[in-house]
């Protein structure tokens, strides 16, 4: 009988300790889910600040969000591609892409329009699906990811009739350097493919 009394003790403490231990992966898992909902709700704040701020400084939110997007993506790169020219590109486009962010937010801060505190939600996880590839395959969709990327920049700056003369000057002069840098991306693309 005491076999059996301890046995049941045992087989409680198992199952109480399990319950526990489920419970605190499910507050750790609410915590994350917090923290990422949290960063959104931030992002969409800011972003809808810039949106009231007008048209021009909505452009420069969005296209240095782009950027810190662009960035993490190309320092991605330089760790995790196979391909020497790859990882080349990937540092050139790096330093490239950071000069461009610096300028875009000097410009915000000087005009006190709103910036991002870093890349979109969906940036990161594109990112994070990008990061799942590994050899060839990692290297030919991080060009596609970073060609459709420059395009959708190249699109916006080309649509936008910025108002602000500053700004005007600003996509005037970074324009054909993103041109070039998809120049070298699809001639990199060429190569590897």
């Amino acid at each position: 009988m005491k076999n059996v009394k301890n046995l049941g003790l045992a087989l409680f403490v198992i199952c109480s300790l399990t319950y526990c231990t489920s419970k605190k992966d499910t507050a750790g898992e609410q915590d994350s889910t917090s923290a990422v909902e949290a960063t959104e709700d931030t992002q969409e704040m800011a972003e809808d600040s810039a949106k009231a701020e007008g048209d021009d400084p909505k452009l420069v939110y969005d296209l240095v969000e782009s950027m810190y997007g662009g960035i993490a993506v190309m320092k991605q790169g330089e760790e995790m591609a196979s391909s020497p020219a790859i990882k080349a590109l990937a540092k050139k486009l790096d330093m490239a892409h950071t000069k461009l962010t610096e300028e875009m937010k000097a410009l915000a801060m000087k005009k006190n329009w709103t910036l991002p505190t870093g890349e979109s939600v969906d940036d990161k996880e594109k990112r994070d699906d990008l990061a799942k590839k590994t050899g060839s395959d990692y290297d030919k969709a991080w060009l596609d990811a970073l060609e459709d990327r420059h395009e959708t920049n190249i699109g916006k700056l080309e649509k936008a009739k910025p108002e602000d003369a500053d700004l005007k000057m600003a996509g005037e002069k970074g324009l054909p350097k993103i041109k070039e840098l998809l120049s070298e991306i699809e001639a990199t693309e060429k190569t590897i493919k």
